[in-house]
């Protein structure tokens, strides 16, 4: 973990964007979100803070809404983020590990932090998803998450 920011000063970091309803995941899954985060270098996680705008939604917590959400982009400041990053409902359902899950979060916030912005062929779309991944793995490895994970763990 990082000496900056604790899980519970991650959390009041981006409460804002579940007060907006642009987080919209159950307090579990919330709580997985920023222990994620937490584990993360204190620059990696200013830097995803400051210019990149996430939107998640899950299934459990979107039942209690509408299916679908406006997000009025006029009413937000966006104007010093580089990103967005959608998590959907998919990705708080899916049936995997915890390791999976977090290499999900770090892949897509790989893909920021080594600037990735904008492809012209399938080739170059795999090779920025293993530089991700690749980043993603030794973030994972430097907070002691080690993945794939062991076989008797899955």
């Amino acid at each position: 973990m990082n000496k900056k920011y604790s899980k519970e000063k991650i959390k009041k970091m981006f409460q804002n964007y579940r007060d907006k309803g642009e987080i919209i995941i159950t307090d579990k899954e919330y709580d997985f979100f920023c222990t994620a985060i937490s584990f993360l270098n204190e620059k990696i996680i200013d830097k995803i803070y400051k210019e990149v705008h996430i939107i998640a939604s899950s299934i459990e917590a979107a039942k209690k809404i509408h299916p679908a959400c406006y997000i009025n982009l006029d009413a937000r400041d966006l104007s010093n983020k580089k990103g967005i990053i959608l998590f959907t409902q998919l990705f708080f359902d899916w049936p995997t590990n915890d390791e999976d899950r977090y290499r999900a979060i770090y892949h897509e916030f790989a893909h920021h932090i080594l600037e990735h912005i904008d492809f012209e062929t399938k080739e170059e779309v795999e090779k920025a998803d293993e530089e991700a991944d690749k980043l993603a793995i030794k973030w994972m490895e430097n907070a002691g998450i080690y993945w794939p994970p062991d076989e008797g763990e899955v």
